[in-house]
């Protein structure tokens, strides 16, 4: 659209949908329409290649064994959601409305980055992302860090010149060890970027189906916070002799739940676009995360050579408050309950409406000792970590005391809910692989022969059980959960200990109540 605005002032209004065009079609785009602008009947070059050629061709060989190799072995025991602790309730299907806030990067503080990245031999990207990482390990609590980044998808030879959508936004995964100088650790990410570039011929949908996370839709898989750098995005337009300025637009749409693009104008300022889901979190809040950034950004390139556990980094937001540079094994949830349990016997854990109105409350004392009565049970029965457990919706009190006990086992929990039909309910107990079911098992809703135990019957009230040792790992699988199966089947998602844990710690940022945190993030 070509909106006139007075005799020698016009604004050229350009929508093209994503799908049909990528950020680095830009350049050929402006080049052609100058070409047609200054003679219409021009023709282009032939090119070696159309968009359907490409498709024809990636569909004809998909994706390259050593690109699947590679991303299996990165992406292996990754959580589905990696993102930040939100301000509002996160919906079941996530909303795409966003905001977005422009800040630019002081000067000296860009200098230092480009000196830095020189003297180490890495791009500006790197190093920017380097920070994010380390920024995003404080927040989290955890060494574990995925970010997204977008990657040209351009490796067939002859697509320089194509307007299409070949970008693939593709997960890095870095492991933040505070031990580690910010110089040093900057040579980890530069090998995780170089890897990824070189594997980009595998889309990340393909990675996301590889996991088993195919078909959420709360949030993107894997990727929930995007981190790009862009040199000299600022292309000229020439019509005829006639200038053309870029008029910055606001948008108003968020495709995950946090974006940061950094952008090094022709005119040398460097500008930080922070995109976010409005529907998750306030204004005030990104742009508290957003001049952390900047203060991380000093402070490492202040010290590049200094152990970056030593290097002291405020956090303006009391939400993200976060507690020291995580050391040694990640917790796991249970571990975590365990310990509140100890603390504070006499604390509510959680509180509920019985079906004749009255409110109940159990106390985290409670709570442990009803779960470790079951575990008494189930390991009297046979049932162990080997098999995930089914875990049947009953009373509120009696389903948390039972998922806990599940994790107290080291097993993973599947929750029936008694509303399902009883062959749905049978199809997702048989794919988990569950061999026992507890708690208030409705009739049919479980196979035949299967081991069942009634929270209200089957429990020794007995002695408390002693302490049971196992080996437990952050990276078990902790819940086992089914999509809605409107494509057919219901398709099983996995969630690991670790995931369990950052909901917990998560939960605990944003409540600010420590005795409610960790039974109230669990379901």
């Amino acid at each position: 659209v070509l909106l006139r605005l007075a005799e020698d002032e016009h604004v050229l209004l350009l929508t093209i949908h994503h799908i049909a065009f990528d950020g680095s079609s830009y350049q050929t785009l402006f080049a052609e329409l100058a070409r047609f602008y200054d003679d219409p009947s021009t023709e282009l070059p032939s090119l070696p290649l159309q968009f359907v050629d490409y498709a024809n061709s990636d569909l004809a060989q998909r994706w390259s064994e050593p690109s699947q190799a590679y991303w299996r072995a990165q992406m292996e025991g990754v959580a589905s959601f990696n993102g930040l602790p939100s301000d509002k309730p996160r919906r079941p299907v996530g909303s795409f409305t966003g905001q977005s806030l422009h800040r630019v990067i002081p000067k000296d503080i860009d200098d230092a980055l480009s000196a830095l990245a020189a003297e180490n031999g890495v791009s500006r990207f790197t190093t920017c992302l380097a920070a994010f990482f380390v920024q995003l390990s404080r927040y989290l609590r955890t060494q574990d860090c995925v970010v997204g980044t977008p990657l040209s998808g351009r490796v067939q030879p002859g697509l320089d010149g194509l307007i299409g959508f070949f970008a693939n936004a593709l997960p890095l995964r870095a492991q933040v060890d505070h031990d580690l100088s910010f110089a040093e650790f900057l040579n980890h990410v530069h090998k995780i970027s170089l890897m990824a570039q070189q594997h980009q011929d595998l889309d990340v949908r393909q990675v996301i189906s590889d996991l088993g996370y195919a078909g959420e839709t709360a949030f993107t898989p894997l990727n929930q916070i995007m981190f790009s750098f862009e040199e000299n995005r600022d292309e000229d337009l020439v019509l005829g002799g006639h200038s053309a300025q870029k008029l910055p637009l606001m948008r108003q749409q968020a495709a995950f739940d946090l974006e940061c693009s950094l952008i090094k104008h022709a005119n040398g300022r460097l500008e930080a676009c922070w995109v976010y889901s409005d529907a998750l979190f306030e204004t005030q809040t990104i742009s508290d995360f957003a001049r952390t950034f900047e203060t991380t950004l000093r402070h490492l390139l202040d010290a590049p050579d200094q152990p970056m556990k030593e290097i002291s980094i405020s956090v303006r937001s009391p939400q993200f408050a976060p507690s020291k540079a995580p050391a040694g094994p990640t917790p796991l949830f249970i571990d975590m309950f365990e310990a509140q349990a100890a603390a504070s016997p006499q604390a509510i854990a959680c509180k509920w409406v019985a079906d004749d109105g009255v409110v109940k409350t159990q106390t985290y004392g409670a709570l442990n000792a009803q779960a470790d009565r079951m575990v008494a049970t189930m390991l009297r029965l046979g049932i162990g970590a080997t098999a995930p457990v089914a875990v049947c919706v009953g009373t509120l009190g009696d389903t948390i005391a039972n998922l806990i006990a599940v994790h107290k086992i080291g097993a993973a929990y599947m929750i029936l809910d008694p509303a399902l039909p009883a062959d749905r309910s049978q199809i997702m107990f048989t794919q988990a692989g569950c061999q026992c079911a507890i708690g208030s098992v409705a009739k049919g809703q479980v196979p035949p022969g299967t081991i069942e135990i009634s929270a209200a019957q089957d429990c020794d009230d007995g002695p408390l059980m002693p302490e049971h040792q196992k080996a437990r790992d952050a990276a078990n699988v902790a819940v086992i959960l089914f999509t809605s199966g409107s494509t057919g089947m219901p398709k099983a998602v996995i969630t690991t200990q670790k995931m369990m844990c950052v909901n917990a710690i998560m939960g605990s940022s944003l409540t600010d109540k420590p005795d409610d945190a960790p039974v109230t993030t669990l379901l």
